[in-house]
């Protein structure tokens, strides 16, 4: 067994390494890694580090009392540019994410920190069932640690979705391949349409928008017909009121909603390519809900949200992975000038940026922040009207958007509003880059509307089309 101890210098020095000592005196030192005993002079100890996580089974977190004001006080630092990066902070999040067991160890009295008082790399700890070592009964403590260590099991998490039946056909689709090269190479985009959501075809998955028009019609006592969700969603705000709306919708569209197949599959895509080195995936989302997120969330993959918020000037909003001492959402106000997106100059993500292109529900989501939904047709007519694409998406997003093939999974073109995105992105041009749009049940005219885009259609099951992807992309990804 190989135990990582993390911990924070300026918090629990003392304590860690009397953890050490004990450890090793159990154990075997070469069975515990501590960092002053174990790194020499030489080595690239960022790499060292990420590694010797990586290759733990256990990682012990130290916590002392001031473990999560000493990481509010480095961020602050490190904006001002009087400190390197957080060493503790990559720690954690590489063990979240590889490690197989990660166990905080409370020390000197400390308590586990709320999870609000932590940046969201590292609010996952304070989930997980934590240890205790009492200076007045430090050895009896450490013999229990050890104890526990031995039958220690790892909690269960969501597994990886299965590789698709070889006679559905998904895996043999020509666009499977050449989508994973470009989703290697950086340069596909995901669109996520309302049909992914009912792609398993059972209870417990978020609404899709069909549904949301049925439900809100229901409380309208309308019949909806095919006239779809905008319209349905303008005449309840014209006769109950905007705000009745978002509080209905917010309510019907089950923000903790079960993640369906595609979701899952979509998070274990970006696992494959951030632990490869191949950055993340951009996904352009145009549900409301969070089932997508929490997908993620299941797998501790980090991702940025930029937000489309119609009711404040029609401004996105960006919630970064890791905000080091700023705002946990930021409001941006000069989209071509924003260059705070986890993306470089040549297009290459850090990690997976998913860009919520009609609003919704976010964690966390200020009260002022709630009403951001387009969802009406006063909304997406706004949407169409405001100004040039350079005044309303972020530069970063947009630019990388114009340079990549895209994967359209699920996303309903028929609906007018559906259009309005692809309309302000390409107006009557069709797209040059090549690219998907990937649905079994497709409604009339949609075939010959994709085809005017320049798009393919793929009508395979969606569900095995994502899995046939994620094995594709693992086998393409060195």
């Amino acid at each position: 067994m190989q135990v990582f101890i993390s911990y924070r210098r300026s918090d629990s020095a003392s304590a860690a390494g009397r953890l050490a000592d004990g450890l090793s005196e159990k154990l075997g030192a070469e069975s515990v890694f501590f960092d002053t005993r174990d790194l020499t002079a030489g080595m690239q100890w960022r790499d060292e580090l990420v590694q010797r996580v990586r290759a733990a089974d256990v990682v012990l977190t130290v916590i002392g009392p001031r473990w999560a004001d000493a990481a509010t006080e480095r961020d602050r630092d490190r904006q001002r540019g009087s400190a390197d990066q957080d060493v503790v902070r990559l720690e954690v999040e590489q063990a979240l994410r590889y490690a197989p067991i990660v166990i905080p160890v409370l020390v000197d009295g400390a308590t586990m920190p709320s999870r609000q008082t932590l940046a969201r790399p590292l609010q996952p700890i304070t989930a997980l069932q934590a240890e205790s070592l009492r200076s007045e009964s430090w050895h009896q403590d450490v013999e229990a640690l050890v104890a526990n260590l031995a039958t220690a099991q790892p909690p269960p998490t969501p597994p990886s979705p299965a590789a698709p039946p070889a006679t559905n056909g998904a895996s043999a689709d020509p666009s499977v391949r050449r989508a994973a090269q470009y989703l290697a190479s950086g340069s596909l985009v995901i669109v996520l349409g309302s049909r992914s959501n009912h792609a398993d075809g059972n209870g417990g998955a978020p609404v899709d928008d069909d549904e949301l028009a049925r439900r809100i019609a229901e409380e309208l006592g309308v019949d909806v017909g095919d006239r779809g969700l905008a319209w349905v969603s303008q005449q309840f705000a014209l006769t109950d009121g905007r705000l009745e709306l978002v509080q209905q919708v917010t309510r019907m569209i089950d923000a903790d909603a079960r993640p369906t197949s595609v979701h899952q599959a979509l998070a274990h895509l970006a696992h494959v390519l951030g632990e490869r080195g191949g950055g993340g995936l951009m996904i352009l989302n145009a549900n409301y809900d969070r089932a997508l997120e929490r997908a993620f969330d299941a797998v501790r993959e980090p991702y940025d949200l930029a937000v489309f918020d119609g009711q404040h000037g029609g401004r996105f909003v960006h919630v970064p992975w890791w905000s080091e001492g700023e705002p946990e959402r930021r409001r941006i106000d000069v989209p071509n000038e924003y260059v705070n997106l986890p993306v470089d100059e040549h297009g290459r993500l850090e990690h997976t940026v998913i860009v919520k292109l009609h609003g919704g529900a976010t964690d966390p989501c200020p009260p002022e922040d709630r009403d951001n939904y387009v969802i009406t047709e006063d909304d997406h007519i706004g949407y169409l009207s405001r100004g040039p694409m350079e005044s309303l998406v972020p530069l970063q997003i947009l630019r990388k958007m114009r340079e990549s093939h895209f994967l359209f999974l699920g996303y309903p073109v028929g609906d007018w509003a559906m259009r309005v995105l692809l309309q302000r992105l390409w107006g009557e041009q069709r797209l040059q880059m090549k690219s998907w749009a990937v649905d079994p049940d497709l409604s009339a005219g949609e075939p010959e509307l994709w085809g005017q885009l320049g798009i393919a259609v793929v009508a395979k099951p969606l569900p095995a089309y994502a899995q046939a992807l994620q094995l594709a992309v693992s086998q393409a990804v060195p």
